[in-house]
Parts: structure tokens; sequence; C-alpha cells
């Protein structure tokens, strides 16, 4: 009798053990899903062959739908960086962003675009990263998305656009989601070359 009591207890706790082995195991499993080692911004060369990438390093846009079906990143790397591997050809994106307001306006509180479709032509082997920004009022006609906020002290309405810049031809643009999303792609690439 008491050996089979003792052995109960050893017997629980190896289960035990082995429980959760398995579920550190898929967590991490998990984790790796989005996440993912730099092995070069696409990858993979197949990868880069024959598909197209977008960036996302502005911690505040969000992407949510790819051709009307809910987007999940690719892969997400240093930073929070998003990327999403993409067919070559036109793709309609919808997305938000939402950020808290800078302490120094006085106020607490959010601000947040609505969602915000825009089509585009991707093509295989280019790199893009989207750039979202904020206009005041008069909003022009075409695809511009309505700004709320519940912090600004005027009463000016403000809309939003929703950009792809390709990283090949953006040599010129100095906004600072372009030069992040180059000096991303030469981390990367560092990183592919040390390992190899």
């Amino acid at each position: 009798m008491s050996v089979r009591t003792s052995r109960l207890p050893i017997l629980s706790l190896v289960a035990l053990s082995l429980c959760a082995l398995v579920l550190a195991g898929c967590s991490s499993r998990l984790k790796c899903v989005d996440e993912c080692t730099p092995r070069g911004p696409w990858q993979s060369p197949t990868i880069q062959a024959f598909r197209s990438l977008l960036l996302i390093n502005a911690p505040e846009l969000d992407i949510e739908f790819l051709d009307a079906k809910k987007a999940k990143p690719s892969c997400i790397i240093r930073e929070g960086v998003h990327e999403y591997y993409l067919m070559p050809g036109r793709h309609a994106i919808a997305a938000r962003f939402n950020y808290a307001t800078p302490p120094g306006e006085g106020c607490l509180g959010e601000v947040e675009g609505g969602m915000l479709t825009t089509a585009h032509d991707f093509q295989a082997g280019h790199a893009y990263v989207a750039l979202y920004r904020e206009y005041p009022y008069p909003k022009p006609e075409g695809n511009v998305g309505e700004v709320a906020s519940n912090v600004r002290e005027s009463d000016d309405k403000y809309y939003w656009t929703l950009e792809f810049v390709d990283l090949a031809e953006a040599a010129l643009r100095n906004e600072p989601e372009v030069i992040d999303a180059l000096l991303y792609c030469d981390w990367v690439m560092g990183v592919a070359k040390a390992s190899n």
C-alpha cells in the first residue's frame, strides 16, 4: 500500500513536468509565428523573386484587411516592424491608426483614424513602406479617411491619407518612416551576412 501511494505523487509530478514542457514548447512555437529570425528582408530568395514586401514601421498604423480578408503579418522582427509578403499585383489594403496624444498638448486622450482602404499595385521583388498623414479640412475629393479626436482644443476637423512608397525609388523621400525602413532593410541584410 505504501509503495502504491508513494508512486502516485511521483507519477503525478512527472506528468505535470511533461505537460509544462509541452506547453512551454507550444508557447514558444506560437511566438515564432509572430516573430522570426532575420535571414534577409525577404527571408528567402524565392520569396524575393515572386513576392512584394510591405513594411509597416509606424507602431500606430494597423493593417486590418488585405483584399477584404483579415490581415496577418508574415513576420514581426525588430522594434515591432511588421512584414507582409504579397503576391505581385493590385491589392486593396484597409488600415486605421491610433495613438495617444503627446503630453505637450495639455490633454490626455487618443487620436484615431477611421478605416481607410487604399488600392496599390505592388511589383515582385520590390519593398514598400506605408505612410499615413493627417491634414486639416477642407477634405479633398478622393481616397481619404476621417480622423476622430477627443483631445484637440480646436473644433477643426482632420482627414488622413495612406500611401505606399517603393523603397527602390525612395532616395529623395526624407520622411522618417522611409528613412527607418531603409535602415531596417540594411540592418536585416547585415544580420543575414553575419549569420552566413
